[in-house]
């Protein structure tokens, strides 16, 4: 349960009729040079009797007119919202989905918090050389909460928690009611609003643009018409679909990797043209809107544009280059929708979003939502958006631990076609006439997830931040490998078949070994992706430092667990480098519409001295002998995860 929020007071937070206008008023004062970034992540959950809102009582005012906009506005979005469009069973207790705006006492209910009491708000310092040449506001749209952080000039962000829930009808499915997104970004903008002007600054006057990134792959199909989802949001790791892929890996003469070379991508549950597929072929509302020309798709960035720029009455359906490059229809070269790929699989190229660069202004936020008039100028993936944030030029890596793990490459102009088992991706393009910068990309479905089962599932420790105390009362982990196959292996390994394994059990083995071998198997499996990644990119395609070392950069917020770092510089033989802002997602967004509307310049964000100030940094401690020997266990682990899936009940 989640200990009492700390709430700002409507006295404490004397409010005027800007935030009125904020919410309403197309007619805005000239504005200071501010940008803000929407972001989606893996968060904090609230008590579930707060998870549908709050006494009217305790509501300040901002609050009040964000609920009533909600039910007020003048398309049938003002209807009460449905319940979900499966039969939803929630996911845990790590189901909400959060935007922190002040500082809460919220327990952390979802491995991305790995190692943190609380979803908190951070006052913090950022941006180029340190200091904000402009303000950042980022949305972040994840497996399991929403975010907003709002940073103005030369000062810490304003940050806001909102859950929204996670559902699964069935084993393997993973469902998002589109709807309650939509409605967790309203309220978690409004508290990072409310924040940043109990704080004292003029956020109506200052707010120069909006920046989103949005959790990859998860894929939605709405009414044109009528601005109502058809089917719930399929998230990224629903796995429904596996009978599809086996179906086209035998009917297409290139097998698994038959779009591999336009896409970069094989065919896998986790893009969002296979979730498409399923949605054509089994919703009757689906099929029956694409034949009348009413519907509309896309992952969450499309909805979350569409809807901030008008829905029925005139929003942009539109999607950015690195989203667009995680469907499956994208052609990396040309950096369209691939009308073979598309011809192949039955998709009617109308129902498909246009697609945008990462930095341009896109349209105005619409009135019936906070910060009206206000430009969206930045737009990237998740784990694009941390690659900007971590300001990663070609050559450089990042690995962003969440639920999942990340781990991507900057291979700058020139695309490289993994044969190690990784994806060809796209990493950004900072404009409409930017250079585009690729990138390697490993994924990995679980990670901090598996901290999560111990919590959940074994009860073995009561929350996320245990884990590094309990596995600091042994040195080792006494034999136990541990790989979190839960639902297959992604990236290098890509085996459906694989299961969770935990070997090497003895009567000696106690929960303290279990937690560590539960925080090395995150560990070793980016030094999979990564050994894989030196293999493709080679000498030339990584960029060292004067000492010959390659170094890790890592955010996400189970970095703050600093034996889990400490593990994987050891596993790597590399340093691993943590920012001392963790949350470059947000960062990235912001970063991208700041640059779009003139706040910086491409230069002031990729400044080395800049970003490598105050970071903290693991050098590898362990014998190297050692590492080899740990290494060779743990692959004959991964090696006895294979062919299990149909293991009798």
């Amino acid at each position: 349960m989640g200990s009492r929020e700390t709430r700002t007071s409507p006295e404490a937070c004397p409010r005027t009729d800007e935030a009125a206008r904020r919410r309403g008023d197309n007619e805005r004062p000239a504005r200071s040079r501010w940008s803000t970034a929407f972001t989606e992540e893996g968060g904090a959950g609230l008590p579930a009797e707060r998870r549908r809102g709050r006494p009217l009582e305790q509501e300040t005012p901002s609050r009040r007119l964000a609920r009533l906009d909600l039910q007020q506005r003048p398309t049938k979005s003002t209807e009460k919202r449905p319940p979900p469009l499966s039969h939803p069973r929630p996911l845990g207790r790590s189901t909400e989905l959060g935007l922190a705006v002040e500082v809460t006492a919220v327990r952390a209910r979802d491995p991305a918090t790995l190692g943190r009491e609380e979803a908190t708000a951070e006052v913090g310092t950022g941006g180029p050389g340190c200091s904000w040449a402009g303000g950042g506001h980022g949305l972040l749209s994840g497996s399991s909460s929403i975010s907003a952080s709002l940073t103005p000039p030369g000062k810490g962000r304003a940050k806001g928690n909102v859950e929204f829930t996670q559902f699964c009808p069935q084993a393997g499915w993973v469902e998002h009611d589109p709807m309650e997104i939509l409605e967790s970004v309203r309220e978690c903008t409004t508290k990072a609003l409310d924040k940043a002007t109990a704080d004292g600054h003029n956020v109506d006057g200052g707010l120069e643009a909006v920046g989103l990134t949005n959790q990859r792959e998860t894929a939605l199909v709405w009414s044109k018409s009528t601005g109502r989802p058809l089917y719930n949001a399929i998230v990224w790791m629903d796995a429904r679909t596996s009978s599809i892929c086996r179906k086209l890996e035998k009917e297409l003469p290139g097998g698994r990797t038959h779009f591999v070379e336009t896409c970069g991508l094989p065919i896998s549950t986790y893009f969002s043209a296979i979730k498409l597929l399923w949605l054509m072929e089994n919703v009757a509302a689906v099929k029956e809107a694409i034949k009348k020309g009413d519907a509309l798709f896309g992952t969450i960035d499309t909805w979350l544009i569409w809807n901030l720029t008008g829905g029925t009455t005139g929003g942009l359906h539109v999607t950015d280059v690195s989203n667009a490059s995680r469907t499956m229809l994208m052609n990396l070269k040309t950096l369209e929708w691939d009308k073979p790929t598309l011809d192949t699989l039955g998709i009617p190229p109308e129902i498909l979003p246009r697609i945008i660069s990462n930095s341009e202004i896109i349209g105005k936020i619409v009135k019936g939502w906070p910060i009206t008039g206000v430009r969206i100028s930045g737009c990237l993936g998740d784990q694009h958006a941390a690659m900007v944030g971590q300001a990663c030029r070609k050559g450089e890596a990042k690995s962003t631990y969440g639920t999942g793990a990340f781990i991507l490459l900057n291979t700058g102009e020139e695309m490289i076609h993994s044969t190690h088992g990784l994806l060809s991706t796209l990493a950004f393009k900072l404009g409409p006439n930017a250079p585009t910068n690729y990138a390697l990309e490993g994924s990995i479905a679980i990670a901090g997830a598996a901290v999560q089962w111990l919590r959940d599932s074994l009860g073995i420790i009561s929350s996320a931040s245990e884990i590094e105390k309990l596995a600091l009362q042994v040195d080792s982990t006494g034999g136990i490998y541990f790989v979190p196959a839960f639902n297959g292996l992604f990236a290098p390994w890509w085996r459906d078949d694989a299961r969770g394994v935990c070997i090497g059990i003895t009567r000696f083995t106690n929960k303290a070994h279990i937690a560590r071998a539960v925080l090395e198997s995150m560990a070793f499996q980016v030094k999979d992706v990564l050994d894989s990644m030196h293999k493709d990119a080679g000498e030339k395609g990584e960029v060292k430092n004067e000492k010959g070392e390659f170094l890790l950069r890592v955010d996400g917020g189970a970095t703050v667990n600093n034996l889990l770092m400490q593990i994987q510089a050891d596993l790597l033989g590399n340093p691993v480098v943590r920012p001392v802002d963790i949350e470059t997602t947000a960062l990235g967004a912001a970063y991208a519409a700041g640059l779009a509307v003139g706040v910086w310049t491409e230069d002031q964000i990729f400044d080395s001295g800049a970003r490598s100030s105050n970071a903290t940094t693991f050098h590898p401690k362990l014998d190297e002998e050692l590492r080899k020997k740990k290494v060779n266990s743990w692959c004959k682990a991964v090696s006895r995860t294979f062919d299990l899936a149909d293991l009798s009940l």
